[in-house]
């Protein structure tokens, strides 16, 4: 990654952490913190334009978390991560179509799930 992708990456993340001061705000940036902690990819990559497919793949499990955890709108998570609307979309229901039979997705939902609610890692039991 270049320096300036990265200085302009680390403004976003500064941004999104000195600006948005509302509990749902405060919420997401865990949820992205617990992603980057389970799927153990960068925050700064989760908001960057990589398109490696383990970075793809945790950033679908953020703006899918962002939607069934927090109720956040599709065009809140388009701001969030920088990303079109249909991006959003599709992220989204190829997350809950993973879960249907991904037993890997279903365990990362799992953690990350209890990351960002208790802010610290728990392990499934069922596992």
């Amino acid at each position: 990654m270049n320096p300036a992708h990265r200085e302009a990456i680390e403004l976003v993340i500064d941004f999104l952490k000195t600006q948005l001061e509302e509990d749902t705000s405060h919420d997401l940036l865990n949820l992205v913190r617990a992603v980057a902690h389970v799927t153990d990819i960068s925050e700064a990559a989760m908001y960057g334009k990589s398109r490696r497919a383990a970075v793809c793949q945790a950033r679908q499990l953020a703006m899918y978390m962002c939607k069934t955890l927090y109720f956040v709108s599709n065009a809140e998570i388009d701001r969030l991560f920088m990303r079109t609307h249909s991006t959003a979309c599709r992220a989204i229901k190829r997350v809950e179509h993973l879960l249907t039979y991904d037993q890997k997705t279903k365990n990362q939902v799992y953690q990350i799930t209890h990351y960002a609610r208790c802010n610290g890692p728990h392990t499934n039991p069922n596992t």
